[in-house]
């Protein structure tokens, strides 16, 4: 997946020649549907914000696409936040490794005059730790682009890994396929945490390998788990990150579960197989949200880790619907319709209706045709149930909304 999406010459994100977002693309994204979206993220962003102001605000996002998402939030922050007496210090800072996507961001971004940063790894932003910078992060579809491994658990408890080779046709023409399952070291890594499992943490879990024993130990022979390792590694630098204050959201299609037959492929807003056209269409996978919300929490639980620090907190896991209905989406969905009822003539029921449209989508339920039965469902199609939010807090001890 790595290779196929991050490839600096023909990855599917990195080459200008992938439309990626849009009509013309492979898929749209919730900003591409509605401005809403973006207004509604920026007003709870800064509603944390206020309950905790400090004179700076730097904003992170990870993968932020054409820049759409970061451009409708700063269009709230620049109304909201220029009623204050002394508005924050505001910086954005930008994980994106595509240099034509970078090219994107900085032309949507240049109107707001704010200190931009691009970066290749989360890793790379620094930690604050000066008291006076609040950190807002972001990951809207991000996590389900990072790779994923496949075990297959095998007769007698053991997991072996499911790989992906290379054969030529009779014209000699190379193909990609799923082989066999294969014991591989990441594999024996994971048949020894499940066979020393013993009991479960009460105290919360340091590491990945001890966050999936005891799921990995309750699948049945036959089984499959995706499990992608990366994610723990972000989730755990977005908390180190909010470490000097700070919030974050992660909106994403997935479940507060393991995930077995997820990974698929998109290519002109169809399914398709992910082994055909390498680099010329989206891969991606469900998000397992619990394996998430364990590594969001596990630098709580580190030996290094002080006592005095604030914890990280994670809360509810809600639908897309209702975080933006508990957000107001109807609310401010009726005034835009005002507004552009008041133009009149066809153009304004025109705009009207594309308004109701759009945050229709955004918050329906339908089930598509695609549906496999494992959460799977054609990206785009009943987005309301289809994504999830998480909301990440350090030192908020209160219940946040809408997390309630």
């Amino acid at each position: 997946m790595s290779l196929c999406l991050g490839h600096p010459v023909h990855g599917y994100y990195t080459s200008s020649a992938n439309p990626v977002f849009g009509k013309a693309g492979d898929f749209i994204t919730s900003p591409e549907i509605s401005q809403v979206f973006g207004e509604l993220l920026g007003i709870w962003y800064l509603t944390q914000f206020s309950a905790h102001p400090k004179p700076a605000l730097r904003l992170i996002e990870l993968g932020p696409g054409r820049g759409t998402l970061m451009e409708d939030i700063l269009r709230v922050f620049r109304h909201l936040l220029a009623k204050l007496p002394v508005p924050p210090e505001i910086s954005i800072h930008l994980v994106e490794t595509s240099e034509p996507l970078r090219k994107l961001q900085k032309s949507k971004l240049s109107a707001f005059k704010h200190d931009v940063h691009w970066y290749d790894s989360i890793d790379d932003v620094a930690q604050q730790d000066d008291g006076r910078t609040y950190t807002m992060v972001l990951a809207h579809e991000f996590f389900d682009a990072l790779p994923i491994d496949i075990y297959q658990k095998m007769d007698g408890g053991n997991f072996l890994e499911r790989l992906v080779a290379s054969s030529e046709d009779a014209s000699g023409r190379e193909h990609l396929r799923a082989v066999s399952s294969t014991m591989t070291p990441k594999a024996a890594l994971l048949n020894t945490a499940v066979q020393t499992y013993t009991s479960p943490k009460a105290s919360g879990f340091a590491d990945p390998l001890d966050a999936l024993a005891r799921r990995l130990a309750a699948l049945p022979s036959g089984a499959t788990a995706e499990i992608c390792w990366p994610a723990w590694d972000v989730a755990a630098s977005i908390s180190r990150l909010l470490r000097g204050g700070g919030c974050g959201l992660v909106i994403d299609y997935g479940g507060e579960r393991m995930f077995g037959d997820s990974f698929r492929a998109f290519k002109s807003h169809k399914i398709v197989s992910p082994y055909e056209t390498p680099g010329q269409c989206d891969l991606t996978a469900n998000v397992d949200f619990k394996f998430l919300r364990h590594a969001f929490e596990s630098v709580d639980h580190r030996p290094d880790q002080s006592t005095e620090a604030d914890p990280i907190r994670t809360h509810m896991l809600l639908t897309q619907a209702a975080f933006l209905k508990g957000m107001g989406v109807d609310i401010r969905l009726q005034r835009l319709i005002q507004a552009a009822q008041k133009e009149g003539g066809e153009r304004g029921k025109e705009t009207a209706e594309r308004l109701r449209q759009g945050v229709e989508r955004l918050v329906g339920t339908g089930v598509a045709a695609a549906d496999k039965g494992d959460g799977v469902l054609e990206r785009g199609s009943g987005m309301g149930k289809e994504y999830k939010v998480l909301g990440v807090t350090c030192g908020a001890s209160e219940d946040v909304w809408p997390f309630i």
